[in-house]
């Protein structure tokens, strides 16, 4: 019974995982989900811990500060040119 409970325990990590990927993928058009799926991702992480889907979970989660860091960098750099160029065209 315990093997089981077990196995249908790991399904419901395996699902929960792609939920994840559905909802990062999702957030390049709604950016919500992307937060959504950070928060899950610390709040299950302990739950992965030791299986094979901790370095999906480490992944995801890495992923989402490396890009929002990367787009931060942009921003800025995009403001610091609009902010160079803008005195041209007023």
């Amino acid at each position: 019974m315990s093997d089981m409970m077990e196995d249908e325990r790991m399904r419901w990590h395996q699902k929960l995982t792609e939920i994840i990927y559905v909802l990062y993928a999702l957030s390049l058009l709604v950016g919500i989900t992307g937060i959504v799926a950070i928060v899950m991702n610390y709040i299950k992480r302990q739950d992965v811990k030791g299986t094979y889907l901790e370095s999906h979970f480490r992944w995801q989660i890495r992923t989402f500060w490396f890009t929002l860091r990367h787009l931060s960098r942009e921003l800025c750099l995009l403001i610091k040119s609009l902010h160079k160029h803008l005195p041209q065209f007023v």
